[in-house]
């Protein structure tokens, strides 16, 4: 927290970890955006370094728990401390010690200035005014480094933040002709806020309110979807991690509430849901699993893009509906290779269902071997539950409907009974040779910031809540990291082209990260009449059993 680039406070205690509503601000020493260096940190002539400066943790060392007597030191008229408690409850930031996160947790972050500057140094005015405005979005054109991150000039900031979010500070008064507070210009931090004004920083509403002779920013403290200390931490030990973050636009300035709700969308199904006996392949002596597959390489295009499920908890419908769309690709070589369409399992699928609020996958399942898909052209994706479109009626055995506000008609695309796959060499084996598989996962707040690489779960957000997302396996590879080989897994995410990997995310393999292994599941195509195209020399080289006995 005691960093260049996040909020700098001084806090009076109230009770200490009582209750973390109780803690009362007494003065915003230091604050990012658009008043960045504008505020009094202790005194108009006194700079933030010099109580800042040198070892805390260090010095009075690290304890599980929580000790307020023996992990805590002096600092800018308050306590900060060294225990776990701070971090549980703050994600690393809070009331920790500046050297909290690299002494205690063996993560190196940067420090705070150490020449009694003004921290304005990185928030140099003009950005906007020297790389011009952007109509659209325009990330490479239209953006600047800013304190470890980028801001941007182009519409897309503007048009989801309303002038503010990651826009850059003069942003608004370049590229809309709005005049802002300027920052101050004698490199002292001694300008304060105007008395009633109101800014947004990240997701949180501040207002500036009279505290004694002062003037001080006070802000609501919701959790952001994008946090800064938790994304520059990622960046500065990316190797470390094996996978980097990016400050995404479409997320920046939402809460991770909104996030959890809106962005992931799978109830996790009860236990005994869980419990299902997943199917156990057996192979034969022979027989050996490649390295790296992957569907996108064998079946081109006809594998499905993956598409932006929106602010809408839908990815329990999404992936169902391209799960099954690829095996109906592989199991007809390519003949049946329409996308399906997840609007309509998201609308018309209501039984135990929540719309946007969330699915079961069960429940899916079921829903689509009973009715059908139609195609996504059909009844297209537009983000949101209505009314079912779809009649229920069908033509006679031909598993035919007409399209919503259409005369054209679809085809009902059906699967047999949802199975559950077992095992690192199974999952592979069901890609290999019958398609993607559905794979729920446990989702905490750096999944959001992915940007590359081979993710795996930190504990850098311990403390935060979690959700549970689906998310649709397309493969698996390998590669060398820091001279060893890490195995992943090729996944498809719902939440557009413009997130990781061209909307996918590779993720370890055979470890279970996230509980990716735990609920793997799908269904087998109903091809009907295309019952001998599919290649059988798929099938000769393992077989199935469940509960000891042979299914294949």
């Amino acid at each position: 927290m005691w960093t260049r680039w996040t909020f700098l406070f001084e806090y009076k205690m109230k009770a200490r970890h009582q209750n973390c509503s109780q803690m009362t601000t007494v003065a915003v020493a230091a604050i990012i955006v658009t008043l960045a260096c504008a505020l009094k940190i202790v005194a108009a002539d006194q700079g933030i370094a010099d109580d800042l400066a040198g070892d805390y943790c260090a010095k009075v060392g690290c304890c599980a728990g929580r000790n307020d007597t023996v992990c805590s030191a002096p600092i800018l008229g308050t306590r900060c401390y060294c225990d776990d408690f701070c971090y549980l409850n703050r994600t690393g930031t809070g009331d920790c010690c500046p050297d909290f996160m690299s002494v205690c947790k063996g993560v190196t972050t940067p420090g705070p200035p150490t020449n009694g500057e003004c921290i304005a140094n990185d928030l140099d005015w003009d950005y906007c005014s020297k790389i011009g405005c952007c109509a659209g979005r325009n990330d490479t054109v239209c953006s600047a480094p800013r304190l470890g991150s980028r801001c941007y000039c182009d519409d897309a900031c503007y048009l989801n933040r309303t002038g503010t979010g990651d826009c850059c500070p003069d942003f608004m008064s370049v590229c809309k002709g709005v005049t802002t507070p300027g920052p101050p210009t004698n490199g002292k931090c001694t300008k304060s806020c105007i008395l009633g004004e109101t800014k947004t920083i990240n997701c949180n509403a501040c207002q500036c309110r009279q505290i004694g002779e002062n003037t001080t920013l006070i802000c609501n403290q919701d959790e952001c979807l994008i946090d800064l200390l938790l994304l520059n931490t990622i960046r500065t030990e990316s190797r470390q991690f094996g996978w980097s973050a990016k400050n995404y636009s479409l997320f920046w300035g939402v809460t991770y509430d909104n996030g959890l709700n809106l962005r992931l969308g799978t109830l996790q199904s009860p236990e005994k849901i869980l419990q299902i006996v997943p199917l156990k392949t057996v192979f034969h002596r022979d027989y050996q699993l490649p390295s790296s597959f992957d569907l996108r390489k064998v079946f081109g295009d006809k594998i499905t893009d993956p598409i932006d499920q929106g602010w809408c908890g839908a990815s329990w419908a999404i992936s169902t509906a391209q799960v099954t769309a690829d095996r109906f690709v592989i199991m007809t070589k390519g003949l049946m290779r329409d996308a399906l369409s997840p609007k309509h399992l998201l609308s018309c699928n209501n039984d135990l269902q929540r719309g946007c609020q969330g699915g079961h996958l069960t429940s899916a399942w079921n829903w689509v071997m009973t009715f059908g898909l139609v195609t996504e052209e059909c009844y297209p994706w537009d983000g949101r539950a209505t009314d079912c479109a779809v009649s229920n009626q069908r033509s006679n055995n031909n598993l035919i409907v007409t399209c919503p506000r259409s005369a054209k008609t679809s085809p009902l695309r059906r699967v047999g009974l949802m199975y559950r796959v077992a095992t690192e060499e199974g999952i592979m084996y069901e890609i290999m040779n019958w398609g993607s598989v559905q794979a729920m996962m446990k989702v905490s707040k750096e999944f959001f910031m992915y940007e590359s690489g081979v993710y795996r779960c930190s504990n850098l957000a311990l403390g935060s809540k979690t959700g549970y997302h689906t998310v649709r396996i397309v493969g698996w590879g390998e590669e060398q990291q820091n001279g060893r080989t890490v195995k992943y897994w090729i996944v498809s995410n719902s939440w557009g082209l413009w997130w990781g990997e061209s909307g996918y995310f590779r993720i370890l393999k055979g470890t279970n990260e996230c509980q990716i292994e735990d609920f793997v599941v799908a269904a087998m195509p109903d091809i009907d009449n295309f019952c001998n195209i599919s290649d059988q020399s798929f099938r000769e080289n393992a077989s199935y059993t469940l509960n000891g006995s042979d299914i294949s």
